[in-house]
């Protein structure tokens, strides 16, 4: 679910340099915060920090943040060197969600050290998943979700790769606002039970964020169908996704502490 590879990169930059733009303005970034974000690009990856960098697309078109390991080239990027879409940079020019809109969330963890590893550090996570409009423009609200109105939504009608499990959990966990997390379906109902398609997740994705908007009056806080964006959704554990959500920007969300 990410745009091609740019055909001209900017300059790479080593994981762990404090002025690192590509992952530091990415959108998982800004709802999990750095350092988290970091150990679960480690754990995406199974590679260590000092393994990879990140760099974005030179145009910034779609801000596309990709990251690659650099061991065999000596920090010098090569053509056929192995490079994964994990992320996407935010750029409000092309995206429509500037970074101080994407919601802080804390994100979720096993509790048990063995849980943990055999979930999360050992675990084979998919890539998150976003929300890319044909024209560029990432995310939705979640009241289009509702109504079906995502029709140019790229890839809306191919299937997602979640997993391979029948469920998973989709968990929100804003500051200041009690955890929610729910079970939905990500397989069809066909007979060979085939992985649901883009437009079947996003519009199952909206029914549990309204359902969360709706539980935890968050109308009240400026959060609502129409206000509220669905900018994608990351796998955080093998039995877990947490969407990345924001905020339109003439809505400013209130009174929850970051």
């Amino acid at each position: 679910m990410f745009p091609s590879l740019p055909s001209s990169l900017s300059t790479a930059v080593p994981c762990g340099t404090p002025s690192l733009p590509p992952l530091a303005y990415g959108y998982v970034a800004s709802s999990f915060g750095y350092q988290d974000a970091a150990q679960y690009f480690g754990h995406l990856l199974k590679l260590r920090c000092s393994d990879w960098v990140a760099i974005s697309g030179a145009d910034g078109r779609y801000g596309e943040l990709i990251v690659l390991d650099l061991r065999p080239v000596h920090n010098t990027l090569s053509p056929g060197h192995p490079v994964i879409g994990v992320s996407m940079d935010l750029d409000s020019r092309c995206h429509s969600v500037p970074q101080d809109c994407v919601l802080a969330q804390r994100i979720w963890r096993p509790q048990s050290e063995l849980d943990y590893h055999r979930h999360v550090s050992d675990a084979a996570l998919e890539r998150p998943i976003f929300f890319l409009h044909n024209n560029g423009r990432l995310g939705l609200a979640v009241a289009s979700t509702l109504s079906g109105d995502f029709s140019t939504l790229r890839s809306v009608s191919q299937p997602v790769n979640m997993g391979g499990k029948t469920t998973t959990t989709v968990r929100i966990h804003l500051y200041g606002v009690p955890a929610y997390k729910c079970q939905i379906h990500i397989r069809d109902d066909t007979p060979n039970r085939a992985p649901i398609v883009l437009g079947r997740l996003i519009r199952l994705l909206g029914r549990q964020v309204a359902d969360f908007l709706n539980k935890n009056g968050m109308g009240a806080r400026g959060l609502n169908s129409e206000t509220t964006i669905i900018v994608g959704v990351v796998q955080v554990s093998a039995g877990c996704w947490m969407p990345i959500l924001a905020q339109a920007a003439s809505h400013p969300f209130s009174t929850i502490s970051y």
